[in-house]
């Protein structure tokens, strides 16, 4: 089955209960078929890469992602020529997708995915794709022609779903328990 899909950039302010206040958006979108799943996961990290930060301290909670997306506000001589460093933040991220099984996958046009309104600005590459490495395969390719008013480059690529998929098990909360009080109020606080 081929699945297609484009970065997605998210605009205004998200609830996410990982967040603790801070503005970042971790969504990990789960598809499910005759008892298998598979899970997407889009990232929009701030310029103090706290959903970066937040996912290395809880990497080992995540569920097996074939996909890993997004706005990472993350530099890195890895994926952008421009840079000269390679610097924590970076490595942590790198660190983050092979703990998931992921691995970062260029643009076969390379060159910028944010180019600022600003003119002074140089265009940079922070929206990154990591995919899991066992899957086939077309790189993802910049969309230059979809960028619009926009100051990021949409991304877009296809590939292949694995034949086996993780059994899933649905998790629910219990009505009436402490953890589904905890929720509500996790919801009501972040509306």
């Amino acid at each position: 089955m081929d699945f297609y899909w484009s970065s997605l950039e998210f605009t205004g302010v998200h609830w996410n209960p990982w967040s603790r206040g801070k503005y970042c958006d971790i969504l990990i979108l789960s598809l499910f078929s005759e008892g298998r799943t598979i899970n997407i996961m889009n990232v929009y990290s701030d310029n103090q890469h706290t959903a970066i930060n937040l996912l290395a301290e809880r990497a080992h909670t995540l569920p097996a992602c074939v996909l890993m997306t997004g706005d990472f506000n993350c530099h890195s001589c890895e994926w952008d020529p421009s840079v000269p460093y390679h610097r924590t933040t970076a490595i942590s991220l790198l660190d983050i997708a092979a703990r998931l099984g992921l691995e970062l996958t260029l643009p076969v046009n390379p060159g910028p995915t944010f180019l600022s309104h600003n003119v002074e600005l140089r265009g940079s590459v922070i929206d990154l794709v990591f995919i899991k490495a066992s899957e086939s395969l077309v790189q993802p390719r910049r969309l230059l022609e979809w960028q619009g008013p926009l100051d990021h480059i949409p991304l877009a690529s296809k590939f292949s779903l694995p034949s086996e998929l993780e059994d899933f098990k649905r998790v629910s909360i219990a009505k009436g328990s402490d953890m589904e009080t905890q929720f509500v109020e996790q919801l009501i606080g972040g509306i």
